[in-house]
């Protein structure tokens, strides 16, 4: 699997050939980054994508928020399990989703989109 990098502002990459690529594991790791990005209404290609965010961020609906996260990731390219996911807010009010998931590639790839 390829997928194109994204930078410190979440856009993708370029100007540096191959350097612009994620390849297997880490290509694995950015799509689904990019994935919750969008779902996360965090998407410069596609800004009407996204969450009702003052609806799901409500306390009541939490465990409907974690659910679409989890089918988000399982439903990626290239993931075989979710082993572990974790969704918190820190002190500047940003949605932090961390995951452990096993790949086609490897066993317990951990990463993270914030937002």
């Amino acid at each position: 699997m390829i997928h194109r990098n994204l930078d410190i502002n979440h856009d993708w990459q370029f100007g540096k050939g191959r350097e612009n690529f994620m390849f297997n594991n880490d290509a694995i790791g950015i799509n689904i980054k990019t994935r919750l990005l969008s779902f996360f209404n965090d998407c410069f290609f596609d800004t009407d994508a996204g969450i009702d965010w003052f609806k799901l961020l409500d306390r009541n609906y939490r465990p409907v928020l974690e659910r679409a996260i989890r089918a988000i990731i399982v439903q990626s390219y290239g993931v075989v399990a979710l082993k572990d996911l974790v969704i918190e807010y820190n002190e500047n009010r940003k949605l932090i989703a961390s995951y452990s998931v096993d790949t086609i590639f490897r066993n317990n790839y951990a990463g993270k989109a914030e937002v």
